[in-house]
């Protein structure tokens, strides 16, 4: 009996030391961590005044100075480009959005004075319709919410019956070039206005994303290399990329986008005729593919991050079309009365819990279902 309890008293003492050990790892681990945190996050020094070109004062001539110098302030964590061109159709589109998805706790505005992690800007071009100036009603757009990006440089000119909401239709090689002009762009620009910036995101007009989760989401994935979206691979080369209703990209990524030369040889020369095989050679008709096939040309190896069609997905079309779930992310061809329903749909809650994702092939991809 005495033997037994001695036993009994040594198998808890070994339990117990067992316990104490892996509390001081876990204290160990968390104060890691915790420092690591407060490393990563710590606050940059000051900005000095953006030091401004003529291009730069007129792409930013509907943000007045007092706003860049707050964006120049705040830390945001991402910052998206919606591509939108300057008529009235998808300045409605650009109007839905500001008022639904652009309206979620964490999106920096003119309302909360730019506070937030997420800044949002509508990346517009001289448009042919207006003969390359810029619309009335662009002008009071711009002065009245303070995010727009006003490039000076065409926008393309469309030259097929495409309409919103058609996937896999064209607009045209002038148009579907500038698109890829006027992304690259804003990358350029952008980049050094906010050098602090984190991540880089590019998304359309005709798409509504549930914008808390996916900030919780990006909070919780890899800073460096990170290439997220509805990962595809090319239909002729060995490639993959992301396509373009919204696709988020580590900074270095985007800088190692602008760096090459072929690209940069030809991104201001106009499209013609005559040179469109030039474009092509470089898929700049596609402007997310364009993306995937630079770096795939470069040699260079981001970390893909991979969505399923439970969370990106088309609401309407002919491909990549799934049901509404509270899963889905991103929602892309939406009707021009659906987006005040996805709000509803979505709700607000007080807090949000990262996705899961999970490991394969070194990739990471979401995963479905409750988080």
């Amino acid at each position: 009996m005495v033997g037994q309890i001695l036993s009994r008293r040594g198998l808890i003492l070994v339990c117990l030391t067992f316990v104490a050990i892996l509390l001081i790892f876990s204290t160990r681990s968390k104060r890691i961590v915790r420092e690591a945190s407060q490393a990563s996050f710590s606050a940059p020094p000051p900005l000095p005044e953006f030091d401004y070109t003529e291009k730069d004062r007129e792409s930013l001539q509907y943000v007045p100075p007092d706003v860049v110098r707050a964006w120049r302030e705040r830390n945001f964590l991402v910052m998206l480009g919606v591509l939108s061109p300057d008529n009235a159709v998808r300045r409605r589109r650009r109007h839905l959005q500001r008022l639904t998805c652009w309206q979620y706790q964490g999106v920096a505005r003119r309302s909360n004075n730019f506070t937030g992690d997420l800044l949002v800007t509508f990346v517009l071009a001289r448009h042919p319709d207006h003969n390359y100036t810029h619309s009335p009603q662009l002008v009071e757009e711009g002065l009245r919410w303070q995010d727009i990006i006003a490039l000076p440089i065409k926008e393309g000119r469309v030259s097929t019956n495409k309409v919103i909401g058609q996937d896999g239709r064209y607009w045209g090689p002038d148009a579907e070039i500038g698109m890829s002009r006027k992304m690259y762009k804003w990358f350029s620009l952008m980049l050094r206005l906010l050098p602090n910036v984190n991540y880089v995101a590019k998304s359309d007009d005709d798409m509504f994303v549930h914008t808390p989760q996916y900030l919780a989401d990006l909070r919780a994935l890899p800073r460096r290399r990170l290439y997220w979206g509805n990962i595809v691979n090319a239909r002729f080369m060995p490639l993959l990329f992301a396509t373009g209703g919204l696709y988020t990209a580590s900074r270095e990524v985007i800088e190692q986008f602008l760096t090459y030369e072929p690209l940069k040889k030809l991104v201001d020369v106009p499209y013609s005729k005559e040179r469109e095989d030039e474009f092509t050679s470089l898929y700049m008709q596609h402007e997310d593919l364009l993306m995937g096939r630079v770096l795939y040309e470069m040699g260079y190896q981001p970390l893909f991050v991979g969505e399923p069609m439970c969370r990106f997905h088309n609401l309407h079309g002919k491909g990549w079309v799934g049901p509404l779930s509270h899963s889905s992310l991103m929602i892309h061809n939406v009707k021009e009365e659906e987006y005040a329903q996805l709000r509803e749909y979505f709700g607000e809650k007080k807090q949000y819990r990262p996705s899961r994702f999970k490991v394969r092939r070194g990739r990471l991809y979401a995963t479905c279902g409750k988080r």
